[in-house]
């Protein structure tokens, strides 16, 4: 059996530089409670999402991506690249010391906001890192 795939369907895993690049090519994408799909997607499937096209594989639930996970201390040198932060039933990724992406209800897309603003409205969480 053959099939075809259109080529903009594709992504081309030698430009992707990193899995931070991929969760921000999919900033403005639609947020759906529970979705993986092009109707949208959950804050734990941009992160499951963007880890897969590094060929590393988590787990589909943040509160499973948490466990997983190396637990930092609360401390502004950990507001680093890659680093995450997690709340009971949500996850996001930390851009730079000031920045977050996150998919999300609030703006119903994936968005990178201040990391000051997701916290006035969230609270602390919990900093962690995914290592493999």
């Amino acid at each position: 059996m053959f099939g075809y795939v259109f080529s903009k369907n594709l992504i081309d895993k030698s430009k992707t530089a990193n899995w931070i690049s991929t969760a921000k090519s999919l900033l403005g994408a639609p947020y759906l409670w529970g979705g993986k799909t092009p109707a949208g997607l959950d804050c734990s499937a941009l992160i499951q999402l963007s880890y897969a096209c590094q060929n590393i594989s988590i787990p589909r639930n943040s509160n499973d991506q948490f466990e997983i996970s190396q637990k930092l201390p609360y401390l502004k040198k950990n507001f680093i690249p890659g680093n995450l932060i997690y709340w009971s039933g949500h996850i996001g990724i930390i851009v730079d010391e000031n920045n977050f992406l996150h998919s999300n209800g609030y703006h119903m897309k994936v968005e990178q906001e201040s990391i000051k603003n997701v916290m006035k409205r969230l609270g602390k969480g919990t900093i962690i890192r995914i290592e493999f």
